[in-house]
């Protein structure tokens, strides 16, 4: 137990809300909540000025985990603007925050994407990363993420529809009718 736990019962109200076994066993292990200790390692990066694309392949994952979704590391070579070594850049994330294998890349662990799904769209629009990844993501992983983020009332299915369509123009028939077929799913 961490020196700034109190107790395991004070450490349970912290948590009390979400209930969630991950969060109590990191307060009372670390001494801080899970998002508050995410938060101080992305305000590090910034001050470190690190590759930005660092925050950008964060926010990219995060955001596809929380819709049940990965990322092929070919879609974010082509998509993401490395400063350093794409290689080094995903190597440093790999184990904290993310996990890369047979060329997909997913989030840690779901309560964590979505601390940091959270903290990284300060000014960033969540909705602007959801269509950015509604138009880079493979289509079986497109199918899962469609399935998921179409569910979820907060997001303004009129923007996303629009680039969804634009991407169906880029895409065979046989695609096109996946994703559709993906979307009467929801409905």
């Amino acid at each position: 137990i961490a020196d700034s736990v109190r107790s395991a019962e004070w450490a349970f109200e912290q948590v009390s809300e979400r209930k969630l076994l991950i969060e109590f066993t990191y307060l009372i292990t670390h001494g801080q909540m899970l998002a508050e200790r995410l938060s101080d390692q992305v305000r590090e990066m910034e001050l470190l000025k690190e590759d930005h694309a660092k925050l950008h392949v964060l926010r990219l994952i995060s955001v596809a985990q929380t819709y049940d979704a990965s990322i092929t590391i070919r879609s974010i070579l082509k998509n993401v603007k490395f400063e350093a070594d794409p290689d080094s850049t995903l190597a440093s994330l790999q184990g904290e925050y993310i996990l890369c294998n047979e060329g997909r890349c997913e989030g840690l662990h779901y309560v964590r994407s979505q601390h940091l799904a959270d903290l990284l769209h300060k000014v960033v629009p969540f909705k602007e990363t959801v269509a950015e990844l509604i138009s880079i993501l493979d289509v079986e992983n497109l199918e899962v993420f469609l399935r998921s983020a179409f569910l979820d009332n907060s997001l303004d299915r009129t923007r996303l529809l629009q680039v969804l369509i634009d991407r169906c123009r880029k895409e065979s028939l046989e695609t096109t009718t996946r994703i559709v077929k993906a979307l009467y799913t929801v409905s």
